[in-house]
Formats: C-alpha cells, structure tokens, sequence
C-alpha cells in the first residue's frame, strides 16, 4: 500500500512538472507522456484541478494559482530579499515613491516592498497577480525581449480585477 501511495505521488508531481514544461498541455499529450492509465490521468487532473494546482483552458492545462502561491513563500524566504534590500530602500529615497519587488511569469509574485511618499501601496508577500494588473507586471513585461514579451501576451487571459479594469491586449 505504501509503494503504490509512493508511486501516485511521484506521478503526480510528474505530471505537474510536465505542464510546467509545456504549458498549455493537452491531456492526449499528457497521456503519451506519462506512464498511467487513461481514468488515472483524469484522476489526478481533476484532483490538481480542484486544488488549484493546474487549471484547465480551451487549449489544455496550465500551472495554477497554487504553485504560485507556494513559489511565492519559497521565493519570500530567499535570501534575496536581503540582497536587493538596499536596492529597494535606494529607490524608493530616491523617488520618494513605494518601490516593489516581484517575479514575472504570466503574473507578478510580490517577494519585497519598500514604502515611501504619499500613497503607500498595499502588497502581500507571496500573492500572485495577473502580470497586466501592475505596474510592476507591465514594466517587467516591457524590459523583456521582444519574442518573450509576444509569448507572454499570447498567453494572458485578460481578466479584469477589481480597480483595474484591463481586458484587451491593445490597450495593454
């Protein structure tokens, strides 16, 4: 019983890193790819679907919510922060502006902030973002090259989030 608990584990975090790789994956893909049954694949899909792990699009499956969520306190207990620290606090004297840190993808995890000026922002360490409902996701987006910027783009599901109305990719 414990090998075979070890087992369906193993396959499912294989599975996760499978879409990580290739992303949007399709389940027929996913299926050749993986040494499981059919109900199987399903199985476990509907499980990560349910916890937010992978989502399920018109063009297959993604990474969910979840491992950005859990990237984001790995990313927060990084020692990172304390290296980029000074950088941060730099700015924000600078321009007397709140400077944040994240990392990008097709969204922005908040790893660090420092408040400064008249409107201190409100940021969560480790919440992700939809990349096109911050500054910080739009000037990553901006300084990245070009055939990345157009793969991010077209993967971007344009949602609005409250405040932040943004839904179409020419005026984004």
């Amino acid at each position: 019983m414990r090998k075979s608990r070890e087992v369906s584990s193993y396959k499912m975090l294989m599975l996760v890193e499978l879409v990580a790789q290739a992303c949007p994956v399709s389940p027929k893909k996913l299926l050749a790819r993986i040494d499981v049954p059919r109900s199987t694949l399903q199985s476990i899909l509907k499980v990560l679907t349910a916890h937010h792990w992978l989502i399920r699009g018109n063009d297959g499956y993604r990474l969910g919510p979840q491992i950005g969520a859990i990237g984001g306190v790995y990313l927060v207990s990084v020692d990172l922060r304390t290296m980029a620290a000074p950088h941060l606090r730099r700015l924000a004297d600078r321009w007397n502006m709140t400077v944040r840190m994240g990392s990008d993808a097709n969204s922005v995890v908040y790893i660090d902030k420092v408040a400064k000026g008249a409107l201190p922002l409100h940021s969560e360490f480790g919440k992700t973002v939809p990349l096109h409902c911050t500054a910080l996701g739009k000037i990553l987006l901006a300084l990245s090259p070009l055939d990345v910027q157009n793969r991010i783009i077209q993967r971007l599901e344009l949602r609005p989030i409250p405040l932040t109305p943004l839904s179409n990719v020419t005026i984004f």
